[in-house]
């Protein structure tokens, strides 16, 4: 048997709708890392799991500089206030 893949199932900090991201197992484990560690980079790593054998990295998932999770929903109302600060 091999191991392929784990997935990671969150509450968006934000909005509170649940969504998944893939766990990758191939990449090293820095020291010091937990499991929350891992699942908060592979939120950052943007893989987003729709369905078996659907992963997409657009409409992703991020984590904000204050550490919310947050959903691709939430992801993309984010980006939008960042992209009219940059604007102004």
């Amino acid at each position: 048997m091999t191991l392929k893949h784990v997935l990671a199932h969150f509450e968006c900090d934000r909005c509170r709708k649940d969504f998944r991201v893939v766990m990758e197992r191939g990449d090293p484990i820095p020291n010091g890392w937990d499991l929350d560690d891992l699942a908060a980079d592979a939120v950052r790593g943007g893989e987003l799991y729709i369905a078996p054998r659907e992963v997409v990295t657009f409409d992703s998932p991020s984590v904000t500089e204050a550490g919310e999770h947050l959903c691709p929903a939430c992801t993309d109302v984010d980006d939008g206030k960042h992209a009219e600060a940059g604007h102004g």
